[in-house]
């Protein structure tokens, strides 16, 4: 019995994407295809992917290998999103849009730095360490400028009180 080849995929053993047969590139990660590329019928479900952990010691999980930019289509739909919504913002409340682009410019720094140094050390990126990732140094940045905030107030009150209390140094 012959399999019908336009319903036979293959998986790419880089970025764990289904491929169409007959096709020379990966359409996701560009690795070239090769004969040792597993090959799924109809129906059949990709077993789960062996992934290096730290010191190259093998740990079994489903999805993708790591690779240098570990982020998919979903994330870049995701970051058009985001920017349709600053666009939208910025148009609405021109205030508001330029502290949310600079917090989401922080934010995208981090995940960007974040997902650089996790594929150098050869570990997967999840979803929970790409939301920890974004939300981190929004959380700091915030932090230290309502930090800044309260001693500049702090600094006034106390210059307001030494200048209303009439004393001087």
């Amino acid at each position: 019995m012959s399999e019908n080849l336009s319903s036979v995929r293959k998986i790419c053993p880089h970025c764990g994407a289904l491929t169409r047969p007959r096709t020379v590139y990966c359409w996701l990660c560009g690795a070239t295809i090769e004969s040792d590329w597993l090959t799924l019928a109809p129906g059949q479900i990709p077993p789960a992917l062996s992934v290096p952990g730290p010191g190259g010691s093998k740990r079994g999980r489903a999805g993708p290998s790591p690779r240098r930019f570990q982020f998919g289509i979903s994330t870049l739909l995701l970051i058009m999103t985001l920017f349709a919504v600053l666009c939208s913002v910025w148009r609405m409340a021109p205030g508001l849009g330029a502290v949310l682009t600079v917090a989401v410019l922080i934010g995208l720094a981090g995940l960007f730095e974040r997902s650089l140094t996790a594929a150098k050390l050869g570990v997967p990126f999840t979803r929970e360490d790409k939301v920890k990732a974004f939300f981190r140094p929004i959380w700091i940045v915030s932090i230290g400028i309502v930090a800044i905030g309260l001693v500049i107030g702090i600094v006034a009150f106390v210059g307001f009180w030494i200048m209303c209390s009439g004393q001087r140094f």
